[in-house]
């Protein structure tokens, strides 16, 4: 009888400890329920100049773009909150996103961060309607998350 309740205490802590650092392919809705989301999400201020070039340079381009992060990562709790600030700024459709939690070992069950060849996170990972990489924003952008954006779906 011990050892059957070590081995529910053992099931038990690994699920805890499963459900606090999820990985694998998972929603928006599921990183909203992070305390991080809502604060970075309100406080991040778009640029509407570059928006309004992104969304002219969107308008002809068909794209999808793959977020790979670890929701114990300082850098993604920034950058993915503000990535879907402009995502509704925009209208990008979440249907052409992709979100990928790892662990810190950047490793998740479905294989994709090391398809993508992921390194650090955030990667936003832009991909082409034939598949190919037009770019990626690794851990934080050179400018603003928008310009880079912009300046990856543009080919500049």
């Amino acid at each position: 009888m011990r050892n059957y309740f070590t081995t529910v205490l053992l099931f038990i802590s690994i699920m805890a400890t499963a459900q606090n650092e999820p990985i694998g392919p998972t929603t928006r809705k599921a990183l909203e329920k992070f305390d991080w989301f809502k604060a970075e999400y309100e406080g991040y201020k778009v640029s509407k100049k570059t928006l309004n070039a992104l969304k002219e340079v969107d308008k002809t381009t068909d794209y999808r773009i793959v977020v790979v992060l670890g929701t114990w990562c300082s850098d993604s709790q920034r950058e993915v909150p503000h990535f879907y600030k402009i995502v509704d700024q925009m209208g990008f459709p979440e249907a052409n996103i992709l979100i990928v939690l790892v662990d810190e070992n950047k490793n998740d069950a479905s294989g994709l961060s090391k398809q993508f060849t992921v390194k650090y996170v955030p990667t936003f990972v832009f991909i082409d309607a034939n598949g190919n990489e037009l770019g990626r924003i690794v851990e934080a952008p050179n400018k603003k998350l928008e310009s880079d954006w912009h300046n990856i779906i543009s080919g500049q």
